[in-house]
């Protein structure tokens, strides 16, 4: 009987580490991020942005960064809420931390963050992650939609221009060739 009293204690004293939030636990102001890196699976891709405010892709400095798809890739954590906070988590495995889905880090000139990307939960599918100081959180919203992309999704795209009264195209290259319009056809 006293095995048991002592085990329900200590239930319920764990129960009562696990809190519902919906408060905002983190927030990254995107201006100033100096450095995005993050490896979800197979795929990690890192940017650094430099004093004019530039993105470049860490492994081509000619590769053209949309500042665009950056700042959708800081969104999830400018501020970031959590639906639960589990407080000093004893085994952050069972929650998927310890081999997680995605880990994000954000670099400011203060600090930087190493945000990991766990299991979802069973009871209503959202997300474990950790900032690395011992609290485990429920998502409310789930960032691993937002960073499991590719290279491409990064790209700035040019700009193609209308061509509703374009007359004639040229191509140089390995072959060179020209294409006219021709108004009956």
């Amino acid at each position: 009987a006293c095995a048991a009293a002592f085990a329900a204690l200590n239930w319920q004293e764990k129960q009562e580490q696990i809190a519902v939030s919906g408060e905002e636990v983190l927030s990254i102001d995107p201006e100033g991020v100096t450095a995005l890196s993050w490896t979800c699976g197979e795929t990690s891709l890192a940017f650094t942005r430099d004093e004019n405010g530039d993105w470049t892709y860490d492994e081509d400095g000619a590769f053209p960064v949309d500042p665009e798809a950056m700042e959708a890739l800081l969104s999830p954590f400018a501020p970031f809420s959590a639906a639960f906070v589990i407080e000093e988590a004893e085994d952050e495995g069972q929650y998927g931390l310890d081999d997680p889905a995605c880990t994000v880090t954000i670099t400011t000139a203060d600090k930087t963050w190493e945000i990991r990307l766990g299991d979802t939960s069973a009871v209503d599918g959202q997300r474990y992650l950790s900032f690395g100081e011992g609290t485990v959180y429920l998502a409310a919203e789930d960032p691993l939609e937002t960073y499991e992309i590719g290279l491409s999704d990064c790209i700035l795209n040019d700009e193609i221009p209308a061509m509703d009264r374009v007359t004639a195209l040229t191509f140089s290259g390995a072959e060179n060739y020209k294409i006219f319009y021709q108004e009956d056809g």
